[in-house]
């Protein structure tokens, strides 16, 4: 019997010993650089940059351009400012500086981890470590301790296996030293400013990027009742027709299929079902490693429904919550510096000593006097979005995956809008307005009769119930 291995299509490792493991005899040795010779699955584009015949950098994954719609303008370094100035779903190492440097896109969207004991770089823990390593460094008690299979997911750098660090959203790896350290924190923290154009903004970087992902080949996009998804076929405009439009059907989506058909139906778009087709035991097995055994979630036991698609490009809406004061907009006490424990509370992590500390040691990586809102939205990019729903960048071997609201361009933009526009949680909608009002014609959430008014009273009676039972 052949034992189970991740799916490792999109992955890659860095290998200091310049040797190739047999866990991935079937990748292709790519380059020998300064961090290890880099091995890559078949899926997983590599472009080499290479200045006077030296090499200077490597992209991995799916950049796309957005230079000359949103530059990218900050103090600092400008090597970073330039690899900023890219969209899509990326990872670069560059060797440019005395010390090679990794960065990840500006949420993480290709995950990476760090084994300390050999010094790997790589895009799993099961890659980083193999077979056997991965079984004997494997620490179930962290699943416990952040009671991963109710609750979701490890956070902060940490993983399930012993010595080997995740790198989050905005930190940068230093592999030859082991350090990982911050280099970003929003900047300048202006808020309140022009919302119509950073509204503006927001909707033309994500039709670019769009674009751009189109020029691959066929594309496929969710759609659903709710407002990212709607803000994303706004911003296809025109192209909207190219694009193969999906709703996942089961008995818990039934406003979301309703509502899409009903958008399908009145601007001639191209949407199908995609009913759930559920994961076998040996399928969530592959899953779990293709996470680094750090995440559950609705994805573990029905991914399979996304092989209807087949090599398709996948668009999502993941980034629109960062305009929409997630972590802070129901909440007391947005004035005052987080602790620890607050913190882990907000996140709806168990509250345990060592959870404690591992919020204390994310806080300790902030500059001092941060504005509170500044740290939860950080939070929310590098705690959950880099370390929960990203941690799934691999498990869909043929399809490229790209999140148009992703970069940094467009995360500042929805940081600088004012407090109560994303309090109120108004910019998908405003977006929606800006690039194609006639949308909003459909409800958004609602079906637009009498079964919202079942279903709010239904949501009220389970509310009342769940309280009189605590």
């Amino acid at each position: 019997m052949t034992a189970l291995r991740p799916y490792l299509a999109k992955q890659f490792g860095f290998f200091p010993d310049g040797n190739q493991p047999a866990w991935i005899a079937d990748f292709r040795r790519v380059a020998d650089t300064p961090i290890g010779a880099l091995f890559v699955g078949d899926n997983l584009p590599v472009e080499l940059v290479d200045e006077d015949g030296k090499l200077v950098g490597i992209w991995l994954g799916w950049p796309i351009d957005l230079a000359p719609h949103h530059p990218v303008e900050a103090p600092g370094d400008a090597i970073e400012n330039h690899i900023f100035s890219k969209g899509g779903s990326w990872i670069y190492v560059d060797f440019s500086q005395d010390e090679p440097r990794v960065f990840l896109d500006a949420s993480g969207s290709l995950c990476l981890v760090f084994d300390r004991r050999q010094g790997v770089v790589a895009s799993t823990s099961w890659v980083a470590l193999g077979p056997e390593q991965h079984e004997a460094r494997y620490l179930p008690a962290q699943l416990e301790i952040y009671d991963v299979e109710r609750r979701g997911w490890i956070t902060g750098g940490e993983t399930a296996h012993a010595d080997v660090e995740r790198v989050m959203a905005n930190f940068c790896l230093y592999p030859l030293s082991g350090r990982i350290e911050r280099h970003w924190t929003i900047g300048d923290w202006d808020v309140g400013g022009d919302d119509a154009a950073h509204i503006a903004a927001i909707g033309d970087e994500c039709r670019h990027t769009l674009h751009a992902a189109m020029c691959w080949g066929p594309a496929a996009q969710t759609l659903t009742a709710g407002n990212e998804s709607r803000m994303l076929l706004a911003c296809l405009g025109d192209r909207a027709g190219e694009a193969h439009l999906f709703t996942v059907r089961d008995r818990s989506t039934a406003l979301d299929t309703e509502v899409s058909a009903s958008l399908a139906q009145r601007f001639g778009l191209s949407w199908t079902p995609l009913d759930v087709v559920p994961a076998t035991a040996d399928q969530q097995h592959r899953w779990r490693m293709s996470v680094s055994e750090c995440l559950t979630g609705a994805n573990l036991v029905q991914h399979p429904t996304m092989d209807a698609l087949g090599s398709k490009t996948f668009i999502g809406g993941l980034g629109g919550e960062i305009g929409r004061a997630c972590l802070w907009r129901n909440e007391r006490g947005n004035d005052l510096p987080p602790t620890p424990r607050g913190l882990a509370q907000r996140m709806q992590f168990p509250v345990t000593p060592q959870i404690e500390r591992n919020m204390e040691r994310w806080l300790a990586t902030l500059p001092p006097g941060i504005d509170p809102i500044a740290v939860y939205e950080l939070a929310y990019i590098e705690l959950k979005m880099s370390c929960c729903w990203l941690a799934q960048s691999y498990v869909n071997p043929a399809m490229p995956m790209i999140a148009p609201l992703i970069s940094r361009s467009i995360f500042t933009h929805m940081l600088h809008l004012s407090l109560d526009m994303r309090r109120r949680q108004e910019m998908p909608t405003e977006v929606i307005r800006h690039m194609w009002p006639e949308l909003l014609e459909v409800p958004i959430n609602r079906y637009g009769d009498w079964r919202d008014v079942r279903d709010k009273a239904a949501k009220v009676y389970s509310f009342a119930r769940n309280k009189l039972l605590r």
